[in-house]
């Protein structure tokens, strides 16, 4: 399988009360295309930190972040800007769609930074995209109009417009019920069968069981498990 993110040293520390806390320690880990991670542990373990660091949303005190071999820890940070929009979408609990704008326009907003891209290709790829998360009828509605679950695919749809390689994904079920959370984790599977790499931030043992490995961050480290369940 292809490597599409790779972590080297990875180092992130706090400080408290001017003591030194050590929430990552010198992590090495590879994620290939084409597989489904769910990383898990304690609350205040690290893992909305790591995932966060993964996506370059934040910064590390060490160690190295290679996003398609390259090396984001050199990138300035309109570099890191543009290689996040191209190679990374995100998904998070709370949904974060913009209140304003229809489900379609939601989708479409990432989009408009390709000034490669007229708006009539931006609005038929979004479209093709609410189609297969089954919301082509929904196009028009605005968030308040949709269920939770709906909601969800709409920013699931949003995270994928850039065709991105990576998915990261902070509690993309916390807050939706049995039902919803089944669709929105076979979606996430089928991605991953698709090709696309998977990381999901969940301690949620449903969610365990569709990942391909198991991540867990324990004391600083990383304990990782492959799921023959999956």
């Amino acid at each position: 399988m292809k490597e599409v993110l790779k972590v080297k040293n990875l180092t992130k520390t706090y400080l408290k009360k001017k003591k030194k806390i050590i929430v990552l320690d010198h992590l090495n880990y590879q994620f290939n295309a084409g597989k489904f991670y769910c990383v898990n542990g304690k609350s205040g373990a690290g893992k909305t930190t790591f995932v966060e660091i993964l996506g370059l949303l934040k910064e590390y005190d060490e160690g190295q972040i290679l996003v398609d071999n390259q090396d984001a820890s050199k990138l300035n940070s309109k570099q890191k800007s543009s290689l996040r929009n191209q190679k990374i979408g995100f998904v998070f609990q709370s949904f974060y769609l913009i209140p304003t704008m229809t489900a379609i326009e939601n989708v479409m907003l990432p989009m408009y930074l390709d000034r490669t891209k007229s708006k009539k290709e931006i609005r038929k790829r979004a479209l093709n995209l609410l189609d297969i998360m089954g919301l082509k009828d929904r196009k028009a509605h605005y968030p308040k109009e949709l269920s939770g679950g709906e909601q969800q695919r709409v920013a699931i749809a949003r995270a994928l417009i850039n065709n991105p390689t990576i998915i990261l994904a902070d509690e993309p079920t916390g807050s939706l019920d049995s039902e919803n959370e089944d669709n929105i984790l076979n979606i996430l599977k089928g991605l991953a069968k698709d090709g696309k790499c998977i990381i999901v931030v969940s301690h949620n043992e449903k969610t365990m069981k569709y990942a391909d490995e198991v991540i867990e961050i324990k004391g600083g480290g990383l304990i990782c498990k492959t799921n023959s369940l999956s």
